[in-house]
């Protein structure tokens, strides 16, 4: 009888110590998937705040290429104005000085 007791309990310790590292396994696994899942998450908000932050830059980028393009294309319109002025007065330069020449001959 006592050995068939310490058969049972030796049996039941055995399956105490089996339950338990199958217990310790699954919340191991758990635990790492839990991390697993984590890391994913981790990383794909860091990917998305890298693309945002280049979305920001590309967007400001092309603020200032669109700014630098209306500041062309004004200096050129201003250089044309300029240069339409500089040849009317080389016009009337040249008309006065014409005007003067005639007066001069006919004197």
């Amino acid at each position: 009888l006592l050995a068939e007791n310490q058969r049972i309990d030796e049996e039941n310790r055995v399956q105490r110590a089996v339950e338990q590292r199958r217990q310790r396994l699954i919340a191991q696994r758990n635990r790492q998937a839990h991390n697993a899942i984590f890391k994913r998450a981790t990383a794909e908000n860091d990917e998305l705040d890298r693309l945002r932050a280049e979305k920001r830059m590309l967007l400001e980028n092309e603020r200032q290429l669109k700014a630098r393009k209306d500041v062309e294309r004004s200096n050129a319109r201003t250089a044309q104005i300029l240069a339409e002025r500089q040849r009317k007065q080389l016009e009337r330069d040249l008309a006065m000085q014409q005007q003067e020449e005639q007066l001069a001959q006919q004197q």
